[in-house]
């Protein structure tokens, strides 16, 4: 398994990543730069095709639409711009008054360049506007870097003909430029860009500079070279302009390899995006436990940002790996309640503590996949935050936040931690509300619980999703009660923020391709089909995939698209349209083709995750094929037997021991139905030594196995193994092994 390493990074002097084997370095001395002929090459020549014509209007319908496949504007699905977006639309049209209605006054950084890309990208240019030149108060290089950032990237992806754009961008860039050069600590540079250095930038990047844009990007660039303290040239920032325009976590983090000097605005770009997959979010964790004092240093006064950072990756450990939870929360608590770094970080403070505690669990309410042994790490990491604020320091927030989390361990400890809660907060805020919601154990319970709340809080998205969510796990969520719920959301659509959550949850509960139909023709007349098309298209073709032999059934949205002959031809041709193929992704189309072609299925696999990290449902689509046979015989794979590759692949990818602080090099942690299928497939292929050596693995990983899996394991081996495995466990001290916590069958039930 191939993985990023970093020795020990800083601002400047040492490199953050090593490039992969092969791989080319082009430059000399302590200015090489890692090119990457993949992304960087396909930037140049995507952004050349589509902005060659330098005098098109962007805002035009036919250019708006070119937009779409530039590699950045993937950038704009990101969960943490969504929200920020949201926000700002919302702000705009409530309070804003005059001739400015409707308009984002952007702040010039990294967040908000994007926010200008999804206002041309909906043709509505006029809406993101510039307010007074912004001065960072202390001129820091980071900050100051970090505007001239947004007006180079703002720049590029101008029209020549926004004439007005570029001279507001001209008057704010002459005004920094006028204050740094009568700063204290940079009026002796005199270090500016030539128009050469600008279009040398630009025409590596795949950009075309003349007129007003070359003079904005000249300016810029100048902004740049003056406040720099390592000379930098502009070899140095192409990489970093390529990782921001990068459409993935793992692309960005490649842009960056070998590099002496990433400023802290790049790095906080990549922990604030959305991982594809479980690997994306290794990075970022490998990322914020070398870089966070120096970003915590360079946003020191602008704590939002550090909780908006510490918020996303916690999102992303809960949705794909929740054991790597604790452990970054307890490395966060660490370091920004140390004194250690000469700062006093004012992060942690009780009030964001207390979001956080709640966030978690909401979090893991809000998650697909959840288990006990997820809970628990849920839990674990909500008793290090609240050991940070102290007991007496928990609001009604937190309080409920630990009452949601225990909930998944014991409706009992949860019911009377609830009513516990009324002697210390008697009032009935939202939080109370949901947490009631969530530990109704009877319909009546729940139906009573979501009808208080919505009567004191009748727009509460939350209380929606959490509802729907307990109903899902009682088991009362039905194909027809999901069509009725999406008409109660649709109808309140202009007071409530119906979310991708509700809706895939409710999707989770559509089992008929007519069924799928009429959610889509639903969402169609509400005009919300495009904001939820990524979702109903994979339930869609999974959907497809498990009636794949049935001949085709009318289906009006799908047959606009095409019409073919079966099921499974119109799954295939969903899997191929589709453009953004995450590994969650590539893996429901695995598990769909392991009945119709299980002997390509490892074929399949190799070109569709294009090199990226599988997730488990990938290796459970390997281990599934294994067990189809071709005329009674085991399928083969090139020259070796099914089984013999995915091991291979299992054990590849698959965690080797407890998670450490570099989760990138930590491989996979199996949920229990993976660890038996594993199991399945070597009893199949009577692998022995396999089986054997499970238990160990077992105990490295610190995986604890429920009865019914280890009593299948103890079944596969010899008897007399199993027997002394049995014989030994009971012979342990039970505080003295993690062995001995095991549920260990008799032997009588071998």
């Amino acid at each position: 398994m191939r993985h990023l390493t970093y020795p020990n990074p800083t601002y400047a002097g040492q490199h953050f990543f090593k490039a992969a084997p092969g791989e080319k370095y082009i430059g000399k001395g302590s200015q090489k730069r890692h090119f990457r002929m993949s992304f960087r090459t396909l930037l140049r020549f995507e952004l050349r095709h589509y902005f060659s014509n330098a005098a098109s209007s962007l805002t035009s319908a036919s250019n708006s639409s070119k937009w779409a496949n530039v590699p950045v504007m993937v950038r704009l699905q990101d969960k943490s711009h969504r929200t920020l977006y949201r926000t700002l639309e919302t702000e705009a049209l409530r309070y804003r008054k005059g001739k400015n209605t409707n308009c984002i006054t952007l702040r010039p950084d990294i967040q908000s360049f994007l926010v200008w890309l999804h206002k041309h990208q909906d043709q509505k240019p006029h809406q993101a506007i510039l307010g007074k030149p912004f001065l960072p108060p202390t001129m820091k290089e980071g900050a100051v870097m970090e505007i001239a950032m947004f007006h180079l990237l703002t720049c590029f992806f101008s029209s020549a003909q926004d004439h007005s754009w570029l001279d507001e961008q001209t008057n704010h860039l002459d005004v920094l430029l006028h204050r740094i050069s009568s700063h204290k600590r940079y009026k002796h540079n005199v270090r500016e860009a030539t128009d050469e250095e600008a279009i040398a930038l630009a025409g590596s990047l795949g950009f075309d500079l003349t007129g007003r844009k070359l003079t904005v990007a000249r300016k810029a660039l100048s902004c740049i070279f003056l406040v720099s303290k390592s000379g930098l040239v502009v070899n140095d920032l192409s990489p970093w302009i390529a990782s921001m325009l990068a459409p993935s976590v793992s692309q960005a983090c490649q842009e960056l390899a070998n590099l002496s000097i990433i400023p802290a605005f790049v790095t906080c770009d990549i922990l604030r995006r959305t991982p594809l997959s479980q690997n994306d979010l290794y990075l970022q964790l490998d990322l914020w436990n070398k870089f966070q004092e120096s970003i915590a240093k360079a946003y020191h006064e602008k704590t939002s940002f550090i909780t908006s950072i510490v918020k996303n990756i916690t999102f992303y450990c809960v949705q794909f790996d929740p054991y790597k939870l604790p452990q970054f929360i307890s490395c966060t608590v660490e370091f920004l309640s140390s004194k250690n770094s000469g700062y006093v970080f004012k992060v942690l403070d009780k009030e964001f503590t207390n979001s956080l505690i709640y966030s978690i669990a909401f979090y893991f309410i809000q998650a697909s996949l959840k288990n006990h042994d997820g809970a628990m790490c849920v839990i674990r990491a909500q008793e290090v935050l609240v050991k940070h604020v102290t007991h007496p320091n928990l609001n009604q927030q937190g309080f409920m936040g630990v009452v949601m989390a225990i909930n998944y361990v014991s409706e009992e400890k949860a019911q009377r931690l609830l009513e516990v809660s009324h002697l210390h907060f008697p009032e009935r805020s939202s939080y109370f509300h949901l947490a009631q919601i969530h530990v109704s154990s009877t319909p009546e319970q729940l139906l009573h619980s979501f009808n208080s709340g919505m009567a004191q809080y009748p727009h509460s998205a939350s209380m929606w999703l959490v509802f729907v969510k307990k109903l899902q796990s009682l088991e009362l969520l039905s194909e027809r009660r999901a069509h009725k719920l999406l008409d109660q959301l649709l109808s309140r659509r202009q007071h409530l923020i119906i979310s991708k959550d509700i809706v895939s949850t409710l999707l989770h509960a559509v089992e008929s391709i007519n069924g799928i139909e009429h959610f889509i023709m639903e969402l169609e007349k509400a005009q919300l089909l495009p904001k939820f098309q990524q979702i109903v298209i994979s339930k869609y073709m999974s959907l497809l995939y498990r009636s794949g032999n049935e001949k085709n059934v009318r289906k009006p949205y799908l047959d606009k698209m095409v019409r073919r002959s079966s099921n499974l031809e119109c799954a295939r041709f969903l899997f191929e349209r589709t453009q953004r193929k995450t590994p969650a992704f590539v893996a429901m189309m695995l598990n769909g083709e392991v009945a119709h072609r299980p002997e390509e299925i490892f074929s399949l696999y190799c070109e569709h995750l294009e090199g990226k990290i599988p997730d488990q449902q990938c290796l459970a689509a390997l281990l599934r094929a294994c067990l189809e046979r071709k005329h009674g015989h085991v399928i083969s794979w090139g020259a070796l037997y099914a089984p013999q590759v995915a091991v291979h692949e299992f054990k590849k990818y698959v965690a080797q021991k407890v998670p450490s602080t570099r989760p990138s090099e930590d491989g996979l942690v199996p949920s229990n139905q993976l660890w038996k299928l594993y199991i399945r497939v070597l009893v199949e292929a009577s692998y022995l030594a396999e089986l054997a050596e499970i238990i160990r693995w077992w105990e490295q990983v610190q995986f604890r196995p429920p009865k019914s899996t280890l009593l299948l394991l103890l079944r596969a081996l010899p008897r007399e193994f199993a027997e002394r495995h049995i014989k030994h466990a009971a012979s342990v001290p039970a505080d003295a092994h993690f062995l001995s916590s095991w549920p260990w069958p008799t032997v009588d039930e071998l």
